[in-house]
Formats: structure tokens, C-alpha cells, sequence
């Protein structure tokens, strides 16, 4: 059984470690983020098995915090990300994720047409909307500072009604999402489960 739980200034700490990896990485989201969140005064927390000792759920660079598989860790994000996405919101809202690794010109691209991802120069962002709803989280959300993807719940850039698969964004675009940014989500648990951001009160 998997239960919310908030985390303090370590938390705090940990997103802000794991978007400097990114940035590190010569990544755009991480820095965006940074110069535009305050990390410390907004809220971490994450879904942990309701057994999990205090100390291991705060290790968060470290395999193991469940015993087992834990099949549902899939089913609560899945069901939060799509809650978030249909709030009230004057503009669209999207989840983005920024790829640490991938970049445009990647065999994947080709071999996988159907699969929805936007660019920024040559750097890959998968999406998903209200509409084409988050099933498969685990497979392309998530990682660890060895792989330090990072995906935001935002709106769309003014003037855009929708993401069309394969269009380039923009620096500024890309810069307005991320000010927009509702939600950070993050991997954890070296990969093994997902962590959250939120502005204080958000």
C-alpha cells in the first residue's frame, strides 16, 4: 500500500541537487527551473509504501525503498498526472518531459512516429495531455541524477492551442513553460519511483 508522504528541507535539497544535474548535463529545464522556482519554499513529496522506514525514504539516491515491486507506484502517478492535467486552467496543460539523453536525431524518433515528442534545437521532450491520457508513465518518466530527466506540469505557450508531434519550440517557449511550471516531477530511489515539486499552496 503506497501512501502520500511530505518531505522537509531535504527534499527541497534533493530537487534542487537533481535539476543541477541536469543543468550540468547541458539540459535547459533544470536551469529554468532554478532561475525561476524558489525549490526551498514549495513542497516535496512522494508516494511510499505505507512500511517504509524514515530513513530509507529519505535516501533518495539509493535502490530499495520498496522490498518488492510495487506494480502500483505506476497506477497512483498515472492517476495524479491526469488529475493535474484536466484542472480548470485558462490555458491548456500539459505534462513535459525533457530527456537527459536524447537527443533529435536518436533511431527511436524514426523507428517510433506515433510516439509524441516536441524539440528544442536538438534536445527531446516527450508530452502528454488530458486527452492522450498518461498510462505508461514508467517507461519514459522518472530517473536519478545518473539520468536526470525532468517533467513539469504547465500550459501551453500563449498563441498555442495544442502541441503538434515533432514541432520545434522555442527558447522563449520553452522559458514560458517552465515559468509556468505547476509541478516538477523527478525520478528518485536511484530511478525506482517518482518525486514531486510544488509551489507552496499550489
Amino acid at each position: 500500500m503506497l501512501i502520500r508522504h511530505e518531505f522537509g528541507p531535504e527534499g527541497a535539497a534533493y530537487v534542487r541537487s537533481y535539476l543541477e544535474s541536469n543543468e550540468s548535463m547541458g539540459k535547459r529545464v533544470g536551469r529554468l527551473l532554478l532561475a525561476h522556482h524558489d525549490i526551498d519554499s514549495g513542497i516535496t513529496w512522494a508516494f511510499v509504501p505505507v512500511d517504509s522506514p524514515l530513513d530509507r525514504r529519505t535516501a533518495f539516491e539509493e535502490g530499495g525503498l520498496s522490498p518488492a515491486s510495487t506494480p502500483s507506484w505506476e497506477e497512483h502517478v498515472a492517476g495524479w498526472l491526469l488529475h493535474q492535467l484536466r484542472q480548470q486552467s485558462p490555458m491548456a496543460r500539459v505534462l513535459l518531459v525533457e530527456g537527459a539523453y536524447q537527443r533529435r536525431t536518436d533511431g527511436w524518433l524514426q523507428k517510433r512516429p506515433d510516439d509524441p515528442a516536441v524539440f528544442c534545437s536538438d534536445d527531446v521532450y516527450r508530452y502528454e495531455t488530458a486527452e492522450t491520457a498518461p498510462g505508461d508513465v514508467h517507461r519514459w518518466l522518472g530517473g536519478a541524477a545518473w539520468r536526470p530527466d525532468v517533467g513539469i506540469i504547465t500550459t501551453l505557450p500563449q498563441g498555442t492551442d495544442r502541441l503538434i508531434n515533432r514541432q520545434y519550440l522555442s527558447l522563449e517557449e520553452l522559458e514560458e513553460m517552465a515559468v509556468n511550471a505547476s509541478s516538477i516531477v523527478v525520478g528518485a530511489w536511484d530511478d525506482e519511483a517518482f518525486f514531486f515539486w510544488q509551489p507552496s499552496g499550489g
